[in-house]
Protein backbone atom coordinates (compact mmCIF):
# COMPACT_ATOMS: atom_id res chain seq x y z
CA UNK A 1 0.00 0.00 0.00
CA UNK A 2 2.98 2.17 -0.36
CA UNK A 3 4.99 2.85 -3.72
CA UNK A 4 7.61 3.72 -1.92
CA UNK A 5 8.35 -0.01 -1.05
CA UNK A 6 8.11 -0.64 -4.70
CA UNK A 7 10.20 2.04 -5.78
CA UNK A 8 12.80 0.77 -3.02
CA UNK A 9 12.88 -3.15 -4.18
CA UNK A 10 13.36 -1.58 -7.93
CA UNK A 11 16.72 0.27 -6.38
CA UNK A 12 17.48 -3.16 -5.40
CA UNK A 13 16.80 -4.73 -8.49
CA UNK A 14 18.91 -1.78 -10.41
CA UNK A 15 21.58 -1.75 -8.20
CA UNK A 16 22.23 -6.00 -8.67
CA UNK A 17 21.64 -5.34 -12.39
CA UNK A 18 24.93 -2.39 -12.30
CA UNK A 19 26.95 -4.80 -11.01
CA UNK A 20 25.95 -3.83 -7.10
CA UNK A 21 27.24 0.04 -7.41
CA UNK A 22 26.35 0.35 -3.83
CA UNK A 23 29.34 -0.50 -2.73
CA UNK A 24 30.67 2.41 -4.00
CA UNK A 25 29.40 4.25 -1.17
CA UNK A 26 31.56 6.07 0.92
CA UNK A 27 32.24 4.89 4.60
CA UNK A 28 31.70 8.69 5.33
CA UNK A 29 28.09 8.63 3.94
CA UNK A 30 27.61 4.92 6.16
CA UNK A 31 28.86 7.19 9.10
CA UNK A 32 26.02 10.16 8.22
CA UNK A 33 23.08 7.75 7.40
CA UNK A 34 23.99 5.91 10.54
CA UNK A 35 23.85 9.44 12.75
CA UNK A 36 20.20 9.86 11.26
CA UNK A 37 18.71 6.98 12.31
CA UNK A 38 16.52 7.24 15.98
CA UNK A 39 18.11 5.65 19.05
CA UNK A 40 16.29 2.49 19.47
CA UNK A 41 17.19 0.76 16.63
CA UNK A 42 20.34 -0.92 17.44
CA UNK A 43 22.11 -4.02 16.67
CA UNK A 44 21.54 -6.38 14.05
CA UNK A 45 18.70 -4.11 12.63
CA UNK A 46 21.08 -1.03 12.84
CA UNK A 47 23.27 -3.28 10.95
CA UNK A 48 21.00 -4.03 8.28
CA UNK A 49 19.86 0.03 7.93
CA UNK A 50 23.53 0.85 7.53
CA UNK A 51 24.49 -1.58 5.00
CA UNK A 52 25.59 -0.09 1.61
CA UNK A 53 22.84 -2.38 -0.42
CA UNK A 54 19.84 -0.81 1.77
CA UNK A 55 21.46 2.84 1.74
CA UNK A 56 21.16 3.04 -1.87
CA UNK A 57 17.84 0.99 -2.13
CA UNK A 58 16.86 3.81 0.29
CA UNK A 59 18.60 6.65 -1.89
CA UNK A 60 17.45 5.67 -5.34
CA UNK A 61 13.54 5.68 -3.34
CA UNK A 62 14.18 8.76 -2.10
CA UNK A 63 15.36 10.39 -5.38
CA UNK A 64 12.59 9.02 -7.38
CA UNK A 65 9.78 10.00 -4.94
CA UNK A 66 11.65 13.56 -4.81
CA UNK A 67 11.30 13.84 -8.41
CA UNK A 68 7.81 12.62 -8.59
CA UNK A 69 5.90 13.71 -5.04
CA UNK A 70 8.51 16.12 -3.47
CA UNK A 71 10.37 14.88 -0.75
CA UNK A 72 9.00 16.66 2.27
CA UNK A 73 5.26 15.04 1.43
CA UNK A 74 6.96 11.48 1.24
CA UNK A 75 9.31 12.04 4.19
CA UNK A 76 6.08 13.14 6.58
CA UNK A 77 4.48 9.59 6.14
CA UNK A 78 7.23 8.26 8.84
CA UNK A 79 7.29 4.97 6.86
CA UNK A 80 10.71 5.08 6.29
CA UNK A 81 14.38 5.71 7.30
CA UNK A 82 15.62 7.64 3.85
CA UNK A 83 19.43 9.02 4.07
CA UNK A 84 19.69 12.73 3.13
CA UNK A 85 20.55 12.54 -0.89
CA UNK A 86 24.57 13.92 -1.17
CA UNK A 87 26.03 14.20 -4.19
CA UNK A 88 27.50 11.16 -3.96
CA UNK A 89 24.27 9.56 -3.73
CA UNK A 90 22.59 11.20 -5.96
CA UNK A 91 25.44 10.47 -8.74
CA UNK A 92 25.46 6.43 -8.02
CA UNK A 93 21.00 6.56 -8.68
CA UNK A 94 21.57 8.52 -11.57
CA UNK A 95 24.25 6.31 -13.37
CA UNK A 96 21.83 3.10 -12.80
CA UNK A 97 19.16 5.40 -14.59
CA UNK A 98 21.11 6.33 -17.74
Amino acid sequence: DNIGSLVHELGHFLDDKAGNISRKISWGTVQAYDKTLPEYIQGKERRYYCSKVEIFARAFEAYCLSKQTGFGQFAQCGKAFLPELNEELIALVESVLK
